[in-house]
């Protein structure tokens, strides 16, 4: 067997609009993060597990890494983003 990683933002966002993530009225946004190697403008303090809803991702079978750590499960709905935070989202994916 044979184990591959997708990159799921690419599954998840193919469009311009995608880029700007929370909910902001005015059309102004507090932070950026750099999702996936792609900069995401947050209007929100949004937390992980927010940030997974919103892009309709599911947690399982996810790897979840915060500027370069890796985050437990758990953790997701305690961590919230910060200015420039790099955020890599990877799914292993079973195959041969």
């Amino acid at each position: 067997d044979q184990i591959k990683i997708a990159s799921l933002f690419s599954q998840h966002s193919t469009t311009p609009e995608s880029t700007n993530l929370g909910h902001s009225a005015q059309g102004s946004y507090a932070m950026e993060i750099c999702l996936n190697g792609e900069h995401k403008n947050l209007s929100d303090a949004l937390t992980v597990q927010e940030m997974l809803t919103e892009l309709q991702i599911p947690a399982e079978s996810l790897v979840v890494e915060l500027n370069g750590k890796i985050l437990q499960p758990a953790d997701y709905p305690l961590t919230v983003f910060n200015h420039q935070d790099r955020l890599e989202l990877i799914q292993f994916v079973g195959g041969g």
